[in-house]
Parts: structure tokens; sequence; C-alpha cells
């Protein structure tokens, strides 16, 4: 079964409540994924209140504006969205070759390993709450175990933001036998604290290999989940303290954080578990974004109008690292989910490929549309492995004077758009090193008010500040550091609640002046020194931080000045 005209299923990997999980191959990238799509009909989440195929779909959706902007070594990513000819939506993710389900690969292993598969899970916790998220359906059979023993979170169906949470209905959502005891009851909301009762429940069943609240019905379920009090004698005396409270049927008598039942656990172990790398960059690179509402509902408003026929097109300015792809990537998942075609382009510094800027835009755009023989040979020169990407041999376009051959490729790249079938959005980022590929989007530019396209550029500000000068009648919108309160936003995502301390914030503004990019290299320099993030601000703070990455802005600066002022 080929789906989206890109994937080509190949096993089925396992059925849900959303739908169907199927082993795929993807012929844009030659890789195998995982693909989830909504069958019909679907089967309904008990207890849960999407009842019908469109409320699945939204669902879906949700799930992926979610996971689209969560990076993390404990959590399942996610790869790309769209909707199959029926409009049935799908989307694909990493796939975990011989992955084991959390319980099964937990029953052979020593108490510390299984406790260490416990911090991997409470390490994801930790980064999806910082995120200002709640997963909401914690279940062994969505956590997985990878081949590398790397503990694996997914299925976000019933995920909300704690926003959504603070406006959403009573309605009980997620699998009975892992709900708190206040989801129960009149009024009780969900928090942070009714995650972790699902980890105390999961943790007593590795522990075990029994349910707490184990019974023949599901009303007698959920009346020992709110009256029992389980019965801990069969647990490890040293981590009978920590899974008692996170089964306290008073939220507020629970831990109140992931990483303080990260600390219980290595506390009653006697162990240390280091910060690892790839988990201190999960916080930095894919930390909460912050700071651009009113350039967010700009975009969107014009997402919204392309989506009615009426397109724009809008270049994105500001200095490096003052968060262009950030808000480019925000506006890239609210297009995808709402089924329109985001093609993407990157420019590179010194690049010797012509037109390099179009090669993945123009790649993707092929296997979607119904391209002539002669179209696909005009393409070839900018996209060599277009034969693999057809299935047929593509013969190359009749040779034509050079004057000519720049103004067919523009030509036939404007001819491939306009007939697409869905809105697009082409999102081309770093135009301040693009030349020649310029031109295509000179030329789409003036058509995009007549088509459903939104045209989307980034630059450089102050490597190219002329840039608009190059693209007349394009849109800008010029993005400034982050203020104050951002910056305390985005301090806290990173870092935790030490992040508002006056003298963390302090020293992040003094040294990085509201820069995203800057923020980010300052952050990981203090956590090295520190040993964790959590950590920062425990001790004297460093007087001033030269980092990597600033460094080299610096040194790319400097490199345009005259050498006789260096």
């Amino acid at each position: 079964m080929l789906i989206g005209n890109r994937y080509e299923t190949r096993a089925l990997l396992g059925e849900g409540g959303m739908g169907s999980v199927y082993r795929a191959y993807d012929r844009l990238t030659r890789q195998e994924v995982a693909l989830k799509r909504v069958t019909t009909p679907p089967d309904t989440l008990l207890f849960n209140s999407r009842t019908d195929s469109e409320d699945l779909r939204v669902a879906l959706a949700q799930e992926f504006r979610i996971m689209a902007g969560l990076r993390h070594p404990n959590i399942v990513s996610v790869l790309d969205y769209g909707f199959e000819t029926d409009g049935a939506p799908y989307f694909t993710m990493t796939l975990l070759e011989g992955a084991q389900p959390f319980l099964k690969a937990a029953a052979d292993r020593t108490l510390e390993q299984q406790v260490q598969m416990l911090i991997e899970l409470l390490q994801a916790l930790a980064y999806l709450h910082r995120r200002g998220v709640f997963h909401r359906d914690l279940k062994p059979s969505n956590i997985l175990v990878d081949k590398t023993a790397a503990v694996r979170v997914l299925d976000f169906g019933l995920s909300q933001t704690q926003e959504e949470a603070a406006n959403a209905d009573d309605r009980i959502v997620g699998t009975p036998a892992y709900l708190a005891p206040e989801l129960l009851e009149e009024g009780g909301g969900f928090s942070t604290a009714s995650d972790l009762h699902a980890v105390g429940v999961i943790a007593y069943q590795m522990l075990t290999g029994k349910h707490p609240y184990e019974a023949d019905t599901l009303p007698l379920t959920l009346s020992r989940i709110l009256t029992h009090i389980p019965d801990l004698s069969g647990l490890p005396e040293a981590v009978q303290p920590v899974i008692t409270r996170l089964l306290a049927k008073d939220p507020a008598h629970r831990y109140q954080s992931a990483t303080a039942v990260i600390a219980a656990l290595e506390g009653a172990l006697g162990i240390d578990t280091r910060e690892r790398a790839e988990i201190r960059e999960s916080f930095l690179q894919a930390s909460r974004f912050v700071g651009r509402d009113d350039e967010l509902k700009t975009l969107r408003q014009a997402l919204d109008q392309a989506r009615g026929g009426q397109g724009a097109a809008w270049l994105i300015g500001g200095e490096s690292g003052v968060g262009k792809s950030r808000l480019l990537d925000e506006i890239r998942i609210r297009a995808m989910t709402s089924g329109i075609t985001v093609l993407q382009g990157q420019g590179v510094s010194g690049s010797g490929q012509p037109f390099q800027l179009w090669r993945d835009p123009m790649r993707r755009l092929a296997l979607r549309s119904d391209l002539s023989l002669f179209e696909a040979g005009v393409l070839k020169e900018i996209v060599p492995d277009i034969d693999d990407l057809l299935g047929q041999t593509v013969p190359k376009a009749p040779q034509v004077d050079a004057r000519f051959a720049v103004p067919r490729l523009v030509q036939t790249i404007l001819e491939v758009l306009r007939r697409q079938q869905a809105p697009v959005m082409l999102i081309l980022e770093d135009l301040q090193w693009a030349e020649e590929s310029l031109e295509p989007l000179r030329v789409l530019n003036r058509f995009a008010h007549a088509y459903p396209w939104l045209l989307l550029g980034s630059y450089r500000s102050d490597e190219r500040p002329t840039l608009p000068d190059d693209l007349p009648g394009m849109q800008t919108i010029m993005l400034s550091r982050l203020d104050q309160q951002a910056i305390a936003e985005l301090s806290v995502s990173m870092i935790g609640q030490r992040g508002l301390e006056p003298k963390v914030l302090q020293f992040i503004e003094r040294e990085t002046e509201g820069n995203a990019f800057f923020m980010v290299e300052v952050v990981r320099a203090l956590a090295e020194e520190a040993g964790r993030l959590s950590e920062i601000g425990s001790a004297t703070l460093p007087a001033r931080v030269v980092a990597g990455g600033i460094q080299r802005i610096i040194e790319r600066r400097l490199g345009r000045v005259p050498a006789e002022y260096h």
C-alpha cells in the first residue's frame, strides 16, 4: 500500500485506539519508518471523549503537533505528517528495531537495572513537564525499550499542554487502570502528580509482577484506585517509600516533579545517575517556544489566507541566533496538521551547486506531481536522483543556450507549483547565501497572491541587510532579541526553577542580551561546569562565558571587517 505517494507500507506493527502502525519505506529518504494512520471505522478508547472518525483525526493531529516539538533520547521522534487521498491523516516516527514492551524488557533485570529504566522514563517525563505537556496515558504498552536498552515513550494521543488542561472540561480520558484517584472524583483536574501516579503503578507492576489495584471488573478496579492501599510487602525494601509516595491518594502528598522522584530513587539505591549529554541537549535545543506571539499570529493569519486561496510572501529577518528557524518550525507544524503541503530548502554557505536551495523542495514535489518527461528532465539538473524517485529513466532535457536554461528551470518550477491541489507552504532558510537561487523566488513572489501559496524565507540581517531590496514585494518581519519576560521563560524551560533565580537571570541577560542562540550556548557552558542543568547557580557563577558557538559568530562578523581594521 502506497500512502501519500511517498510511503510504502511493508508490515503491520500494531493496532490501537487511534488506528494502526506500520513498518513503511520512505521513498524520499530511502529509510524505514513507523507510520501511524487512522483506520475506519476507528476503535474508540475506553473513557475517551473522542467517539467518531473526525474526532480521532483531530486527536492524531494533536498528537503530531505535540510530538513534533519534542526531541529527547527517551521519547520517540516524529518525522512527517500528511493526508491520504480519502482525507485520513497519518504521521511517521522513528522506527524502533527490535523494541520490547517495558514490562517484558524489565523482567530479567536486576533491581538497579530496573530502577535505571524507571529513571529514564522519569527523565522523559521531566522533559515533557518542563515543556508544559502532560502525557495523560502512561502505561506499559506506551513505553518501549529499544535494542540499545534505551527506554522510549510514545503514543501522545491524549496528551495536552498545561494551558489546555486548565481550560479542559471534566471528561475522563486515559486508560482506567492507570488513572490517578483525583481524576475519578468530581472537579479533579490533571496535573504533574497524575502522570507520576501512573509511574507508580507501572513501577509496582514491574517490581512485583502484578497491578496494585488488580480486580475482576472495571468498576471494582476504579473503586480500588479510590480507596485501596496496595500491599507493599512484595516490593524491594529500598524503594518501598518511593513507590508508596507515588501511589498516594492525595496528589499533594506525591512528589511534585519527576526530577524529585529521580533523586529519591538514586538516594534509595545509593547511585548517582550522571546527566547524559543528549539529555542536556534535549532541554537546550528543544526548549519552549517563547517571546514571538505577535510574529506567530501574523504568520498564522497568512497561513489561513493561503488556505483560503490568497497567497503571500514573507521574509523573516534578524541577526544570527535570534530565533528565525524556531519561528518557522512552529508555523511549519501548524501548516502540516492543516493539510498544507510543506516544502523546505536550506541555503548553504559557499555551496558550489547551482539552485541547491531548490533541490529538496523539488524532490518532494516530484513524488507528489504528475510530471511530464520534459519537466522531469529539466528538474534533473537540480534533482539528480529523480530517476529513482519516479521509478523510471528520465532523459535529460534538450540543451539550450545558457541564456534560456535558467528561465526554463524557473518556469518549470512555477508550473509544477501551479498544479498542486493542496495549498503549499514553501520555507527557504538562510537566503543570505543565495544568489541564482533567488530568481525562482522572485518569480513565485509575483504570482503568490493568486495561488494558495505561503512563501517564507529567512535571512541573517547582520550578514546581508540589503536582501529585502533583492526581493521586492516580499513583506518583512524583523525579529528582535528576547525581552526580560521571554528570557525568564526560556531560562526556566532549559534549567528549571533555578533558572528564575535573580543571579542566574541577571548573568544570562548580561551575557546574551536576549539572543536565543547565545542563551543556549551560555547555559550549555554553565551546565558543563556545574555538572547538571539543575545545578546551575548552586555555586559561584563565572565572570564571563564565551562559548564556542558565540565565538564562531563573532569570528564570522569580524571576517566582514576589512583586514586593516581587525
